[in-house]
């Protein structure tokens, strides 16, 4: 899963720009272009970029069958 796609979609679906996002997480619009484009992102900045979006975070591991 490319975490940079969530964060582009979950953007789309809540009508925020990346310039809106960049603002929220106090950075450049280009290292929100970065974070979008990178084939990976640690947890704690896909966490903050969902709590800027006014969304949470779950990981859930379960048993396989």
């Amino acid at each position: 899963m490319k975490f940079g796609r969530v964060i582009a979609r979950a953007c789309k679906s809540r009508g925020v720009s990346h310039s809106e996002l960049a603002r929220r997480l106090k950075v450049s619009q280009p290292r929100v272009q970065e974070i979008i484009k990178s084939p990976s992102i640690t947890e704690a900045l896909f966490r903050r970029c969902a709590k800027a979006l006014g969304m949470e975070v779950h990981v859930e591991l379960r048993r396989r069958p």
